[in-house]
Protein backbone atom coordinates (compact mmCIF):
# COMPACT_ATOMS: atom_id res chain seq x y z
CA UNK A 1 0.00 0.00 0.00
CA UNK A 2 0.89 3.47 -0.91
CA UNK A 3 0.78 6.73 0.49
CA UNK A 4 0.55 9.62 -2.42
CA UNK A 5 0.22 12.93 -2.61
CA UNK A 6 -3.31 13.48 -4.49
CA UNK A 7 -3.51 16.73 -6.91
CA UNK A 8 -7.34 18.90 -6.82
CA UNK A 9 -8.38 16.99 -9.88
CA UNK A 10 -7.99 13.76 -7.76
CA UNK A 11 -4.91 12.72 -10.13
CA UNK A 12 -1.52 11.17 -8.46
CA UNK A 13 1.50 13.11 -8.40
CA UNK A 14 3.66 10.36 -8.48
CA UNK A 15 6.86 12.75 -10.15
CA UNK A 16 6.40 14.36 -6.18
CA UNK A 17 7.11 10.49 -4.53
CA UNK A 18 4.79 7.90 -2.56
CA UNK A 19 5.87 6.04 0.52
CA UNK A 20 5.07 2.75 1.14
CA UNK A 21 2.62 2.63 4.26
CA UNK A 22 3.58 0.47 7.18
CA UNK A 23 3.91 0.25 11.14
CA UNK A 24 7.58 1.73 10.04
CA UNK A 25 6.40 4.85 8.92
CA UNK A 26 5.39 7.78 10.71
CA UNK A 27 1.32 9.01 11.09
CA UNK A 28 2.50 12.30 9.17
CA UNK A 29 3.67 9.99 5.95
CA UNK A 30 0.74 7.63 5.75
CA UNK A 31 -2.77 7.66 4.18
CA UNK A 32 -2.14 10.29 1.05
CA UNK A 33 -4.83 10.15 -1.16
CA UNK A 34 -7.00 7.75 1.20
CA UNK A 35 -10.28 8.95 2.83
CA UNK A 36 -9.93 8.99 6.21
CA UNK A 37 -12.49 9.26 9.67
CA UNK A 38 -11.72 8.72 13.29
CA UNK A 39 -10.16 10.90 16.15
CA UNK A 40 -6.39 10.76 16.34
CA UNK A 41 -5.52 13.63 18.25
CA UNK A 42 -2.48 15.25 17.41
CA UNK A 43 -0.88 13.33 14.63
CA UNK A 44 -1.46 14.35 11.23
CA UNK A 45 -1.32 12.40 8.26
CA UNK A 46 -1.86 12.83 4.13
CA UNK A 47 -5.79 12.10 4.22
CA UNK A 48 -7.87 14.28 2.85
CA UNK A 49 -4.86 16.57 1.88
CA UNK A 50 -4.64 18.37 -1.68
CA UNK A 51 -0.93 19.14 -2.46
CA UNK A 52 -0.89 22.65 -3.53
CA UNK A 53 2.30 23.58 -5.94
CA UNK A 54 3.99 26.33 -4.85
CA UNK A 55 6.77 27.11 -7.57
CA UNK A 56 9.40 24.09 -7.17
CA UNK A 57 7.84 22.96 -3.85
CA UNK A 58 4.52 21.18 -2.64
CA UNK A 59 2.65 21.61 0.80
CA UNK A 60 -0.26 20.06 2.38
CA UNK A 61 -2.46 21.44 4.65
CA UNK A 62 -2.69 18.30 7.20
CA UNK A 63 -5.31 20.35 9.25
CA UNK A 64 -8.04 19.93 7.27
CA UNK A 65 -8.14 16.41 7.17
CA UNK A 66 -7.63 15.91 10.52
CA UNK A 67 -9.88 13.89 13.03
CA UNK A 68 -12.90 13.80 10.25
CA UNK A 69 -15.53 11.81 11.92
CA UNK A 70 -17.76 11.72 8.30
CA UNK A 71 -17.17 12.10 5.02
CA UNK A 72 -20.64 13.48 4.33
CA UNK A 73 -18.87 16.92 3.78
CA UNK A 74 -16.72 15.73 1.10
CA UNK A 75 -18.97 13.49 -0.81
CA UNK A 76 -22.15 11.95 -0.81
CA UNK A 77 -21.50 7.98 1.04
CA UNK A 78 -25.58 7.29 -0.03
CA UNK A 79 -24.55 4.84 -2.00
CA UNK A 80 -21.87 3.34 0.34
CA UNK A 81 -22.38 0.60 3.70
CA UNK A 82 -20.48 3.27 6.11
CA UNK A 83 -20.28 6.84 6.07
CA UNK A 84 -16.30 6.10 7.54
CA UNK A 85 -13.41 4.42 6.68
CA UNK A 86 -11.54 4.67 10.38
CA UNK A 87 -7.97 5.52 10.42
CA UNK A 88 -7.66 2.38 12.78
CA UNK A 89 -8.98 0.02 10.42
CA UNK A 90 -6.80 1.44 7.54
CA UNK A 91 -3.89 0.93 9.66
CA UNK A 92 -5.21 -2.94 10.35
CA UNK A 93 -5.42 -3.17 6.26
CA UNK A 94 -1.35 -1.64 5.99
CA UNK A 95 -0.34 -4.31 8.66
CA UNK A 96 -2.22 -7.10 6.73
CA UNK A 97 -1.30 -6.17 3.22
CA UNK A 98 2.51 -5.99 4.39
CA UNK A 99 2.43 -9.51 6.60
CA UNK A 100 0.47 -11.09 3.44
CA UNK A 101 3.62 -9.61 0.89
CA UNK A 102 6.08 -11.15 3.82
CA UNK A 103 4.56 -14.81 3.11
CA UNK A 104 4.38 -14.55 0.05
CA UNK A 105 8.29 -13.66 -0.04
CA UNK A 106 8.45 -16.83 2.41
CA UNK A 107 6.72 -18.99 0.29
CA UNK A 108 8.17 -17.92 -3.12
CA UNK A 109 12.28 -18.12 -1.30
CA UNK A 110 10.72 -21.53 0.62
CA UNK A 111 9.99 -22.90 -3.49
CA UNK A 112 13.06 -21.69 -4.92
CA UNK A 113 15.20 -23.27 -2.18
CA UNK A 114 13.57 -26.80 -2.44
CA UNK A 115 13.77 -26.71 -6.19
CA UNK A 116 17.52 -26.14 -5.26
CA UNK A 117 18.11 -28.96 -3.11
CA UNK A 118 16.15 -31.07 -5.25
CA UNK A 119 18.39 -30.34 -8.06
CA UNK A 120 21.50 -31.05 -5.96
CA UNK A 121 20.22 -34.07 -4.75
CA UNK A 122 19.56 -34.81 -7.98
CA UNK A 123 22.92 -34.25 -9.51
CA UNK A 124 24.92 -36.41 -6.46
CA UNK A 125 23.00 -39.06 -7.67
CA UNK A 126 24.41 -38.96 -11.50
CA UNK A 127 28.30 -38.66 -10.06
Amino acid sequence: MRSVFAGDEGELLLNEGSFLSGHERPIRDRCGGWYVTGKHGAERHMGHSIADRKGSKISLDREGGANVTSHERIFSTKPYLATTSDIVALMVLEHQCSMHNKLTDAGKSTGETMALQHNLQKARRYR
